[in-house]
């Protein structure tokens, strides 16, 4: 495919780097899910991406910034 679409469940983020549904240990930190999606879109196009398993929190607003940065949107 040219182009991908990203869905990204919180919930595989490291516990206190989001604020998700069902934290679990042994998650990614979020400089390792950037570094993924950096590298990501160094071989496809994005066409769309998806956040999910998110609780509604201020927090978590620049780090989801910081995420879509690194999807180039």
């Amino acid at each position: 495919a040219d182009a991908v679409y990203v869905a990204l469940d919180g919930d595989s983020a490291e516990p206190g780097e989001l604020a998700v549904f069902m934290p679990e240990p042994g998650g990614l930190r979020l400089d390792e899910l950037e570094e993924l999606l950096r590298g990501l879109v160094g071989q496809k196009r994005v066409a769309g991406v998806g956040f999910t398993g998110l609780v509604r929190d201020p927090a978590n607003e620049p780090k989801l910034a910081r995420l879509a940065q690194a999807l180039g949107l």
